[in-house]
């Protein structure tokens, strides 16, 4: 048997574990990481309908089928969705002095009837909210300013015509607008100019009180609500000008899909078919 002198067999083992840590720093910390595929993320688009169809011009209650044309005039202006909600949100933008109508099955019926036909039928399946828009109503106030001498009195003035907004925002704050716009409209009156234009004569503050009376407005609410109502206003002026095309009247849903008022069941019901009662 070889005997092997201590030192070399020392030195030997040396040599033999620095190679060992060699070899173990090439594999493990000098060699390249294995490379790894990223993850593509996700790209999220607009989204985009696909060219269809519109319905005609003539207002229907709800459709006899599922409905497979868009309604008139609607259209998707935007693909997010409102934030914060278990339901579809449907705003309506309209104006006290613009009462448009329709035509449906031959007559002119109050886009108003196809709202309420709508809110009475879906009020369990999405939250509606009205907001104000002053289209008509700022013309009124311009054409005033610049023709004083046309008018015989000062209800054409900006802070009168202006009232009925504010009447509107707050009789809907107490849950009592369908009943505040009957008697509005009931008891607004027509003015007939001598070049032949028509248009309402905007209620004063005692007219719209005797609404307000008649719809069993809380006084003392009313009275607080309409020192705040301009705000209120201001904040639905910029909601128009995000989603509207300025235009009365007209509905948005779920701030994705907007069109005309009178359309608003059908709208739903083609963007939303699951919906109860479509």
């Amino acid at each position: 048997m070889i005997k092997m002198d201590s030192k070399i067999f020392l030195f030997l083992a040396g040599v033999a574990t620095a190679l060992a840590i060699a070899f173990g720093a090439y594999f493990f910390v000098l060699q390249p990481p294995p490379q790894i595929q990223a993850t593509p993320a996700v790209s999220i688009e607009p989204a985009v309908l696909p060219s269809v169809q519109q319905q005609t011009p003539t207002a229907s209650p709800l459709p006899r089928e599922r409905l497979r044309t868009l309604p008139f005039s609607w259209e998707t202006i935007q693909a997010q969705s409102c934030e914060g909600i278990e339901k579809p949100r449907v705003y309506f933008f309209e104006d006290p002095y613009s009462y448009i109508t329709v035509v449906s099955k031959g007559e002119s019926v109050p886009v108003d009837k196809f709202v309420g036909f709508f809110e009475s039928k879906f009020k369990d399946w999405v939250d509606v909210f009205h907001k104000i828009l002053p289209v008509k109503s700022q013309k009124m106030i311009e054409n005033h300013e610049a023709k004083q001498a046309r008018y015989l009195d000062n209800r054409y003035a900006k802070e009168n015509v202006e009232l009925a907004q504010k009447y509107f925002v707050c009789a809907g704050s107490q849950e009592k607008l369908a009943e505040f716009k009957s008697c509005f409209y009931d008891n607004v009156l027509i003015n007939i100019f001598d070049d032949g234009t028509r248009e309402f004569l905007p209620m004063n503050k005692s007219e719209l009180d005797f609404c307000a009376t008649q719809s069993a407005l809380d006084s003392d609410n009313l009275s607080r609500c309409l020192i705040t109502s301009g705000m209120v206003l201001s904040l639905e002026f910029q909601d128009a000008k995000r989603l509207t095309e300025m235009t009365v009247p007209t509905a948005v849903i779920d701030c994705k899909y907007r069109g005309h008022s009178a359309f608003v069941a059908d709208a739903l019901c083609f963007y939303y078919p699951d919906t109860k009662g479509c």
